[in-house]
């Protein structure tokens, strides 16, 4: 490394600590990092994902919608991109069709990848990318930090990192905190040798196209390969329902997460509220969370399932490991609706319901250190809530498109 990148390295870790020195955990990851954001290519690629997906998940579009359904927020717009936690994708590690060739756009734009989780039982590695840092955001941010939020910088993070996202966020400052990346592979040589032919047929297809070609057939939300035959779909939903669904729907997104504690920030800044009445809402306490009441606005994960689960929208949602997924630190709060059935005509002319996508609604509670600022009623940043994922959640979350959770038979 040059001297003039390693003092732009420096120069940049003292900006982004608005003028106190950070800890090297927190400095800039690489130079790729510092670079200006290209704000209209990243919403640009992430539209473009968002909208092959809303337009084939109707039960997702309208999670979203019902959850959203404040006065003045436009949850399309530019300016609420905050409100997506993360975006995720399966891929196939397989000719050249697995994490990278899926991942490239997004490091090209300034995300870095972060921690490996693995599920050995599914036989799934995932890993999680976190985006670009907009250096004059985070100096703005840093510019109103107090000691407190100095020394929290010296408290001992979790496991999975603290990435440093964007400063202060939301609706009132017009920071644009755009959404975590999550992309996990089936490691197909652990199939069965039957199985694994199956997917190295369709894969070796889509590899002679090009990665290029890949990449575009999952923005398009569309396979990179012929259409299977109802009976390679069957043998690979014998011993994996995660290799079954990448199959039918390539590397399209899997699912959306709103991001809870946004939500909440949305509705109190504009004045807006999703409020249930007396008739569709009952007193409901989950586990590690709020207890909701009567004719409140959303505070907390509960309040959001409440109102997913009351009529008239009775959505059904993945009660694999409870409905609510809980961090062994108690931190990260997950939930997401079963997959959508959906019906698809195969190669061979038959037919069969197969799983869709689906939407999960994703709560970070503030670290130790940061708690009291926010009970006081304080506005804290995104790295001072729980970032990264847990692979106890993810594991359950997975099976939002398993039979158990959708019904598909």
């Amino acid at each position: 490394v040059t001297d003039t990148t390693c003092a732009k390295l420096v120069t940049a870790a003292f900006v982004a600590g608005g003028g106190v020195w950070l800890p090297a955990e927190h400095a800039p990851a690489s130079l790729a990092q510092l670079m200006t954001i290209d704000h209209a290519s990243l919403r640009t690629v992430v539209a473009s994902y968002l909208a092959p997906y809303l337009a084939h998940n109707s039960v997702a579009a309208k999670a979203l919608e019902v959850s959203t359904a404040v006065q003045g927020v436009a949850v399309y717009g530019h300016d609420n991109c905050h409100l997506w936690d993360h975006l995720a994708f399966r891929t196939f590690d397989s000719d050249g069709c697995g994490i990278d060739a899926l991942a490239a756009i997004f490091t090209e734009l300034g995300y870095t990848r972060r921690d490996e989780l693995r599920f050995d039982k599914k036989k799934l590695v995932a890993y999680w990318f976190t985006p670009p840092v907009d250096q004059s955001q985070r100096a703005a941010g840093g510019a109103h930090q107090s000691q407190d939020d100095v020394d929290g910088l010296d408290q001992p993070q979790h496991d999975t990192g603290v990435a440093g996202r964007a400063g202060p966020d939301g609706p009132s400052t017009g920071a644009c905190n755009y959404p975590r990346i999550f992309v996990s592979y089936l490691l197909v040589d652990q199939l069965s040798p039957a199985a694994t032919a199956v997917v190295h047929r369709y894969t070796s297809a889509a590899a002679g196209s090009g990665s290029g070609a890949i990449a575009n057939a999952a923005r398009a939300g569309r396979c990179p390969w012929p259409t299977p035959t109802l009976a390679d779909y069957n043998t690979l939903a014998a011993e994996s329902e995660y290799a079954a669904w990448t199959l039918v729907h390539g590397f399209g997104l899997n699912h959306v997460a709103i991001s809870v504690h946004q939500l909440v920030r949305s509705i109190t800044e504009r004045g807006g509220g999703n409020s249930l009445d007396d008739e569709n809402r009952d007193d409901l306490s989950l586990e590690g969370g709020c207890k909701t009441s009567v004719s409140q606005p959303i505070t907390c994960l509960e309040d959001v399932i409440a109102l997913l689960m009351a009529a008239p929208h009775s959505l059904l949602l993945n009660a694999e490991g409870g409905v609510v997924k809980v961090s062994p630190d108690g931190l990260l709060r997950q939930s997401a609706t079963s997959a959508q059935l959906r019906p698809m005509v195969f190669a061979c002319g038959g037919a069969a319901d197969v799983p869709g996508g689906y939407i999960e609604f994703a709560e970070r509670l503030a670290l130790p250190h940061f708690a009291e600022v926010e009970a006081a009623g304080g506005v804290l940043r995104e790295d001072q809530r729980r970032d990264g994922f847990e692979v106890g959640n993810a594991d359950k979350i997975f099976e939002s498109t398993y039979v158990g959770q959708t019904g598909a038979r």
